[in-house]
């Protein structure tokens, strides 16, 4: 490689809990767009023929998510046409379980985009309560429930789905000294967990977003971490974590014990240099952005290098500072590039 330059019940609780004057419509009202993602032209299969192919690209979401703001048509009557939505800086994203609603986190907007792929439907997620977010990262999905990450504010937000949109739920303050980032919810135990990049912590809260324990501390050795930014649970239980000044990735029991670790600082195959996302397809493999090689590369679960693909650019399976990656229950993975303001969309083959 060269170097490079750079919910059952939790839901239904949850929704009870909430105060009536909290569950206020928190996003836009929908609207109804051309499809979301623009499929691919011709065929990229990494790895190139004659070799087997692992990845096929599907397409991209880039260009105006909405053509009104996300307004409906008759605000557009009253007022005027409003400029189009486009993705600023696309970071965090994840799926949901139908594999239809895309959440991605975008700082620069202050916002998190949500994007219906079935319906071409678009809705804003920028408040929570009386606050507005200021720069979410991360993004989680539960049963019937968004979960947000917004590093300036040092917290976490929980929303519920409605007919409307998402209405807000409740606020988690991790504290002014914290940076929640990354994020991953474990449906099968209901559990969220937070990367405290500033902390250097793993945060756990159960599905009423009450802290129950935390995984980590500063440092470089076993169990510990330099910056965690991103969080993902395997299929396996285990939960993985992209520590990225420690340039490794490890993994954790659903327990918080640690279980093992790979990575290093290098330019060569398999060396990391700056994780920022981590990603876990139905075989337990796991797939690692590097923001500063431009790349994805797929690990087994013993840390064994399968597949790099990228490199800076703008062409299918190129990136310009790659951050958030999910892989839904399709085994579609999407990667969030954010100078390159767009999604790219890859099927993990057989």
């Amino acid at each position: 490689m060269n170097t490079l330059r750079r919910q059952n019940r939790s839901s239904s609780h949850l929704l009870a809990a909430a105060s009536p004057a909290l569950l206020g419509l928190c996003a836009a009202s929908c609207t109804t767009h051309k499809p979301f993602l623009q499929p691919a032209t011709k065929e990229y299969v990494w790895p190139p023929p004659p070799v087997e192919p692992r990845v096929r690209f599907i397409g991209e979401i880039s260009g105006p998510l909405t053509g009104a703001n996300g307004q409906s048509k008759v605000n557009e009557l009253l007022f005027g046409p409003q400029p189009s939505v486009h993705l600023v800086t696309p970071y965090g994203v994840a799926v949901d379980a139908t594999g239809n609603l895309i959440a991605v986190a975008d700082p620069n907007s202050h916002c998190v985009h949500v994007l219906d792929v079935q319906r071409s439907k678009y809705v804003r997620v920028d408040r929570a309560g009386e606050a507005n977010l200021e720069g979410p990262v991360g993004v989680a999905w539960g049963t019937g429930l968004l979960f947000t990450s917004d590093p300036p504010r040092g917290a976490v937000d929980i929303f519920g789905q409605n007919q409307a949109g998402f209405a807000f739920v409740r606020t988690v303050a991790l504290g002014s000294s914290s940076r929640p980032t990354g994020m991953a919810y474990d449906e099968s135990r209901r559990l969220l967990y937070v990367c405290d990049s500033n902390q250097h912590q793993i945060v756990v809260l159960n599905a009423n977003g009450e802290i129950i324990r935390t995984i980590g501390q500063p440092g470089g050795q076993e169990g510990e971490f330099r910056i965690p930014v991103a969080v993902v649970c395997s299929a396996d239980g285990s939960i993985v974590v992209a520590d990225s000044m420690n340039f490794r990735v490890q993994r954790f029991g659903a327990d918080g014990d640690f279980l093992s670790a790979f990575g290093r600082k290098g330019d060569a195959a398999g060396d990391l240099s700056l994780p920022k996302g981590v990603a876990a397809d139905h075989k337990g493999n796991f797939w690692v952005v590097d923001a500063q090689f431009e790349n994805v590369q797929a690990f087994t679960p013993k840390g064994e290098l399968l597949l790099a693909l990228g490199g800076e650019g703008h062409e299918p399976g190129q990136f310009w500072l790659p951050a958030g990656a999910f892989i839904d229950k399709q085994d579609r993975m999407w990667v969030a590039a954010t100078y390159n303001r767009r999604l790219q969309v890859f099927q993990l083959m057989p």
